[in-house]
């Protein structure tokens, strides 16, 4: 008897495991997948939330983009995720960054993101803003 509970047991947890895998791929969706729009996004990030003059606040400034990018191209990596394949270099060279920025502002940001709620509404906003401009040009 104990091995048709044990049975039991298992299909049940298949069967959340399904509606589990099911739930993540929806979630974590793409809006955007082709690389080359992701300069597109960065001006209209501009167009939306000007450019700071202050050097440190660039740097934060770019860090913030990096938040929205991942929003519309990798929401994975907002839940601790690694950045897809392919998705780094080009982020690099839209944000005119060196090699090890994207890697290492990714886990402050995501963290402030997570944990910050001025933080989120910020990004919030801004991807709203964003997300209109996109459906407007017809990339959404």
């Amino acid at each position: 008897m104990q091995n048709i509970k044990k049975i039991e047991d298992l299909k049940a947890y298949h069967n959340q495991k399904q509606q589990i895998e099911m739930a993540e791929t929806k979630l974590a969706k793409a809006l955007l997948t082709d690389m080359n729009d992701l300069k597109l996004l960065y001006d209209i990030f501009i167009y939306v939330e000007e450019m700071p003059t202050e050097r440190l606040d660039i740097y934060e400034y770019k860090k913030m983009f990096m938040v929205i990018a991942f929003l519309f191209f990798a929401p994975q990596v907002l839940a601790g995720q690694k950045i897809p394949y392919g998705m780094r270099g080009p982020l690099k060279n839209v944000l005119e960054v060196c090699d090890g920025f994207v890697s290492r502002s990714k886990k402050d940001k995501i963290f402030l993101y997570s944990e910050n709620e001025r933080f989120r509404e910020t990004i919030d906003a801004i991807y709203d803003k964003m997300y209109v401009l996109l459906q407007a040009q017809g990339k959404l």
